[in-house]
Order: structure tokens, then C-alpha cells, then sequence
């Protein structure tokens, strides 16, 4: 198997905001292989190429939805389907507003699991992306006030009890640290 270099990436997140939420209506899918510290959500509309997570390297077809975890490699290439692919991407720090204690208590397992399983990059289905991708959507327009927090914490919710998740990265994946 061939290994891929990735890049340590800083994201826009920072210390006064528990999110990060970039919006790319005309994206152009520039970024290298990449990784950093922090979950990353990415919607990825209108558009069909070739992801890889971790060891996972396979194409998607229109409308991609995934969760990657932390130091996780990742990367999208992709066309447009139409004139403009539209991609939307949610940096966050789990543990700087999900304690650990929070997602230690029997309401929070659907949500521990899913902040586990995407260190192997965690793949939705296109039932679940039409289900949320309005709210993402939305989310990349309101400012970020704590409405903004208790709707990115919904769409967790909704992506956490989803139906059809696949992990991307193989059984062995082991990442790294």
C-alpha cells in the first residue's frame, strides 16, 4: 500500500468560539491531504470525485456527508455537478464544550460513539444528508451566539442516531496516536 504524506493544517478555529464553520458556495477543492487536531464535518454538494480517510480511498457520488475525527488524514477531490460544487466544513473541539463527564452519562452514548467511531471517518447516508443538510446549511449563516451552539449540537444529535453510518477507514486503521 502505498503511503501518503499529509499536512498538518491550522484551522480558523479558535479559543473564543467552540466552532468553526467555513462556507465555499463555488468550491474548488485546492486543500492537500491534510489533518489537524480538530473533528471536521463536511458536507460536500453538488459535486461526485474521490475521497480518502485515513486508508480509505474511494469515489462518491453526488451529495457526501462525513465526520472525521481528530489527526485523522483526509482529503476531497471532486468536480462539480452543474456549474458549482458547494461545500460546507464544521471545525470543532469536542472536549472544549462536550466534557468528558457530559458524554460519560447514558444520553450522550449515541454521541461518544459517533466522536469514536469518526477517527475512521464516519460516512452518512443520503437519507441522513437530506435530513440535516438544510440545518448545516443554515448554520453557516447565523453568527456565533449560543443558538449556534445548542443547533450544531442538534445536527450531532441527528448524525449520532442516523441510520446506515459506514466507518471509512479499515478495521486496522490504527491512525495516528
Amino acid at each position: 500500500m502505498e503511503i501518503i504524506k499529509a499536512n498538518r493544517m491550522v484551522t480558523p478555529l479558535n479559543k473564543d468560539n467552540f466552532f468553526s464553520i467555513l462556507n465555499y458556495p463555488k468550491a474548488k477543492f485546492t486543500f492537500p491531504i491534510h489533518f489537524h487536531p480538530e473533528y471536521e464535518l463536511k458536507l460536500v454538494l453538488n459535486a461526485c470525485g474521490k475521497r480518502i480517510i485515513g486508508d480509505s480511498n474511494l469515489n462518491f457520488e453526488i451529495n457526501d456527508l462525513v465526520l472525521v475525527g481528530p489527526n485523522t488524514p483526509h482529503v476531497w477531490s471532486a468536480k462539480p455537478i452543474g456549474q458549482y460544487a458547494h461545500v460546507i466544513t464544521i471545525h470543532f473541539d469536542a472536549e472544549s464544550f462536550l466534557s468528558q463527564s457530559f458524554l460519560d452519562k447514558i444520553s450522550s452514548f449515541n454521541l461518544k460513539e459517533l466522536l469514536k467511531n469518526s477517527r475512521r471517518g464516519v460516512l452518512f447516508s443520503k437519507a441522513t444528508i437530506e435530513s440535516v443538510s438544510d440545518s448545516i446549511v443554515s448554520l453557516s449563516s447565523v453568527n456565533y451566539g449560543f443558538d449556534s451552539i445548542l443547533k450544531l449540537l442538534s445536527i450531532l444529535n441527528q448524525l449520532s442516531t442516523s441510520e446506515d453510518q459506514k466507518l471509512l477507514a479499515s478495521l486496522n486503521y490504527k491512525g495516528p496516536g
